[in-house]
Protein backbone atom coordinates (compact mmCIF):
# COMPACT_ATOMS: atom_id res chain seq x y z
CA UNK A 1 0.00 0.00 0.00
CA UNK A 2 2.84 2.43 0.70
CA UNK A 3 4.86 2.05 -2.05
CA UNK A 4 1.63 1.98 -4.91
CA UNK A 5 0.37 5.32 -3.09
CA UNK A 6 3.08 7.93 -5.58
CA UNK A 7 1.75 6.02 -8.76
CA UNK A 8 -2.06 5.61 -7.75
CA UNK A 9 -1.65 9.79 -6.70
CA UNK A 10 -0.03 9.98 -9.76
CA UNK A 11 -2.55 8.34 -12.01
CA UNK A 12 -5.43 10.41 -9.95
CA UNK A 13 -3.47 13.05 -11.07
CA UNK A 14 -3.75 12.19 -15.03
CA UNK A 15 -6.96 11.71 -14.88
CA UNK A 16 -7.88 14.93 -13.35
CA UNK A 17 -9.28 13.67 -10.15
CA UNK A 18 -7.02 15.63 -7.72
CA UNK A 19 -5.06 18.86 -7.85
CA UNK A 20 -1.19 19.61 -7.68
CA UNK A 21 1.18 21.67 -9.84
CA UNK A 22 2.99 18.47 -12.01
CA UNK A 23 2.90 14.87 -11.76
CA UNK A 24 6.58 15.03 -10.09
CA UNK A 25 5.01 16.99 -7.29
CA UNK A 26 1.86 14.52 -6.66
CA UNK A 27 4.21 11.99 -6.67
CA UNK A 28 6.79 13.17 -4.02
CA UNK A 29 4.13 14.94 -1.85
CA UNK A 30 2.32 11.36 -1.87
CA UNK A 31 5.83 9.58 -1.18
CA UNK A 32 6.34 11.44 1.91
CA UNK A 33 3.12 10.60 3.04
CA UNK A 34 3.25 6.94 2.26
CA UNK A 35 6.63 7.21 4.53
CA UNK A 36 5.66 9.47 7.00
CA UNK A 37 1.71 9.06 8.84
CA UNK A 38 0.11 6.69 6.30
CA UNK A 39 2.55 3.60 7.02
CA UNK A 40 2.90 4.98 10.63
CA UNK A 41 -1.30 4.25 10.31
CA UNK A 42 -1.05 1.30 8.80
CA UNK A 43 1.25 -0.68 11.54
CA UNK A 44 -1.24 0.44 14.08
CA UNK A 45 -3.48 -2.15 12.71
CA UNK A 46 -6.66 -2.04 14.72
CA UNK A 47 -5.37 0.15 17.24
CA UNK A 48 -5.52 3.32 15.00
CA UNK A 49 -7.87 5.99 16.87
CA UNK A 50 -10.78 7.10 15.34
CA UNK A 51 -9.44 10.39 14.79
CA UNK A 52 -6.43 9.38 13.33
CA UNK A 53 -7.89 6.53 10.99
CA UNK A 54 -10.65 9.65 9.78
CA UNK A 55 -7.48 12.43 8.95
CA UNK A 56 -5.54 9.25 7.46
CA UNK A 57 -8.75 8.76 5.23
CA UNK A 58 -9.49 12.71 4.30
CA UNK A 59 -5.60 12.31 3.00
CA UNK A 60 -5.83 9.56 1.33
CA UNK A 61 -9.03 10.57 -0.77
CA UNK A 62 -7.33 14.00 -1.52
CA UNK A 63 -4.16 11.66 -2.62
CA UNK A 64 -6.05 9.03 -4.98
CA UNK A 65 -8.88 10.82 -6.00
CA UNK A 66 -10.92 7.70 -4.35
CA UNK A 67 -14.18 8.66 -2.04
CA UNK A 68 -14.02 8.31 1.91
CA UNK A 69 -16.62 5.67 1.73
CA UNK A 70 -14.94 3.53 -0.36
CA UNK A 71 -11.54 4.39 1.36
CA UNK A 72 -13.12 3.01 4.71
CA UNK A 73 -14.39 -0.17 3.69
CA UNK A 74 -11.41 -0.64 2.46
CA UNK A 75 -9.63 -0.44 5.54
CA UNK A 76 -7.73 2.03 4.21
CA UNK A 77 -5.63 0.16 1.86
CA UNK A 78 -6.37 -0.84 -1.59
CA UNK A 79 -4.90 -2.62 -3.49
CA UNK A 80 -3.67 -1.52 -7.29
CA UNK A 81 -6.06 -3.63 -8.65
CA UNK A 82 -9.14 -2.22 -6.90
CA UNK A 83 -7.91 1.37 -7.59
CA UNK A 84 -7.56 0.69 -11.29
CA UNK A 85 -11.02 -0.42 -11.18
CA UNK A 86 -12.44 2.02 -8.87
CA UNK A 87 -11.31 5.78 -9.91
CA UNK A 88 -13.09 5.99 -12.92
CA UNK A 89 -15.87 3.79 -11.68
CA UNK A 90 -18.32 6.81 -12.13
CA UNK A 91 -17.64 6.96 -15.79
CA UNK A 92 -17.52 3.29 -16.26
CA UNK A 93 -13.62 3.01 -17.09
CA UNK A 94 -10.65 1.08 -15.70
CA UNK A 95 -7.28 2.26 -15.98
CA UNK A 96 -4.18 0.45 -17.02
CA UNK A 97 -1.81 -1.39 -15.35
CA UNK A 98 1.09 -1.15 -17.46
CA UNK A 99 0.25 2.39 -18.59
CA UNK A 100 -2.17 4.24 -16.20
CA UNK A 101 -3.08 6.98 -18.99
CA UNK A 102 -4.90 4.47 -21.07
CA UNK A 103 -8.54 3.61 -20.11
CA UNK A 104 -11.48 0.89 -21.24
CA UNK A 105 -14.10 -0.76 -20.07
CA UNK A 106 -15.51 -3.60 -18.59
CA UNK A 107 -18.00 -6.47 -18.89
CA UNK A 108 -18.51 -6.51 -15.28
CA UNK A 109 -18.99 -2.34 -14.09
CA UNK A 110 -19.61 -4.11 -10.06
CA UNK A 111 -16.45 -6.01 -9.94
CA UNK A 112 -13.60 -5.41 -7.87
CA UNK A 113 -10.64 -5.87 -10.82
CA UNK A 114 -10.31 -4.77 -14.11
CA UNK A 115 -11.34 -7.53 -16.44
CA UNK A 116 -8.07 -6.50 -18.68
CA UNK A 117 -5.92 -3.96 -19.14
CA UNK A 118 -6.57 -1.51 -21.25
CA UNK A 119 -3.09 -0.32 -22.18
CA UNK A 120 -2.95 -3.13 -24.07
CA UNK A 121 -4.66 -1.49 -26.47
CA UNK A 122 -2.09 0.95 -27.22
CA UNK A 123 0.85 -1.60 -26.86
CA UNK A 124 -0.38 -4.77 -28.41
CA UNK A 125 0.63 -3.37 -32.01
CA UNK A 126 4.32 -2.91 -31.13
CA UNK A 127 4.77 -5.92 -29.40
CA UNK A 128 3.15 -7.63 -31.98
CA UNK A 129 5.24 -5.68 -34.92
CA UNK A 130 8.40 -6.46 -32.51
CA UNK A 131 8.11 -10.49 -31.91
CA UNK A 132 6.86 -10.94 -35.88
CA UNK A 133 10.29 -8.75 -37.05
CA UNK A 134 12.58 -10.70 -34.18
CA UNK A 135 11.39 -14.52 -35.33
CA UNK A 136 11.83 -13.55 -39.13
CA UNK A 137 14.89 -11.63 -39.10
CA UNK A 138 16.93 -12.73 -35.79
CA UNK A 139 15.62 -16.80 -35.82
CA UNK A 140 14.56 -17.04 -39.53
CA UNK A 141 11.59 -18.53 -38.51
CA UNK A 142 8.43 -17.43 -40.66
CA UNK A 143 5.09 -18.48 -40.11
CA UNK A 144 1.37 -17.86 -41.63
CA UNK A 145 -0.24 -18.12 -37.73
CA UNK A 146 -1.25 -15.15 -36.20
CA UNK A 147 0.43 -14.35 -33.23
CA UNK A 148 -1.74 -13.40 -30.15
CA UNK A 149 0.01 -11.62 -27.61
CA UNK A 150 -0.78 -11.25 -23.90
CA UNK A 151 -3.42 -9.54 -23.78
CA UNK A 152 -5.61 -12.03 -26.67
CA UNK A 153 -6.83 -14.89 -25.56
CA UNK A 154 -4.59 -17.25 -25.11
CA UNK A 155 -3.41 -16.66 -21.51
CA UNK A 156 -6.91 -16.57 -19.93
CA UNK A 157 -7.33 -20.23 -20.62
CA UNK A 158 -3.71 -21.47 -19.52
CA UNK A 159 -2.99 -23.54 -16.38
CA UNK A 160 -1.23 -21.58 -14.46
CA UNK A 161 -0.49 -24.17 -11.66
CA UNK A 162 3.20 -25.69 -11.32
CA UNK A 163 2.34 -29.32 -12.37
CA UNK A 164 -0.79 -29.34 -10.43
CA UNK A 165 0.97 -28.43 -7.45
CA UNK A 166 -0.32 -24.82 -6.76
CA UNK A 167 -0.02 -21.48 -7.90
CA UNK A 168 2.71 -20.69 -9.96
CA UNK A 169 4.06 -17.76 -11.64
Amino acid sequence: YVTTLPSMATTAWFHGRVQGASAAAVAEEARQYAIGPYIHALLQGNALPAEERAQVRAELSRLTGLSETYLDRADLRVTDQRFYKELLRDQGLTVGRLDSRYTGTDYDDAGETPDDDPSFYGIDAGYTAAINTWTRETLGWETTREYQSIGSDPGRLWDWSLGGRGRGA
